[in-house]
């Protein structure tokens, strides 16, 4: 495992392999059109508690995204719509580096554990945020 973490060849494996797996992944959501089949799983926190989890609209807020219909995309999940944005930004930035003649080993650090925290919070947040009625209102007009 390290080979493809800490080498350049590996690093190119890595970046072609991610661009492989999410051209599929939205290939499968843009064609299966999963707001008419009604195939989707139904997500058990909401099921059992009654909430909207993190993840809850990603799947629709995707098929938006390929339906090039971003508000609507926003409105499903803005978390990930954002989230999105940056690891694409990440995975060009980490594609860019793999390919190039400076090559630097991207996963030669840890992120500060307080980042993790940050992130963490926010996550949470948006969750509590996102059971509000003011925001479901707001949103799901």
């Amino acid at each position: 495992m390290s080979r493809l973490l800490f080498t350049q060849k590996g690093n190119r494996i890595l970046a072609v392999t991610a661009w492989i797996v999410l051209a599929l992944l939205a290939g499968m959501v843009w064609l299966f059109d999963l707001r008419l089949t009604g195939s989707l799983w139904q997500c058990p926190f909401r099921r059992y508690m009654g909430l909207d989890c993190i993840g809850c609209g990603s799947t629709r807020a995707l098929d938006a995204l390929l339906r090039f219909q971003p508000v609507e995309a926003f409105r499903y999940n803005p978390f990930f719509c954002l989230g999105l944005v940056a690891g694409g930004l990440w995975l060009l930035c980490f594609t860019r580096n793999a390919f190039s003649k400076k090559y630097r080993p991207p996963f030669s650090h840890m992120p500060p554990v307080w980042s993790l925290y940050v992130i963490g919070g926010l996550l949470l947040l948006f969750m509590l945020i996102r059971n509000l009625t003011f925001y479901q209102q707001w949103f799901y007009v």
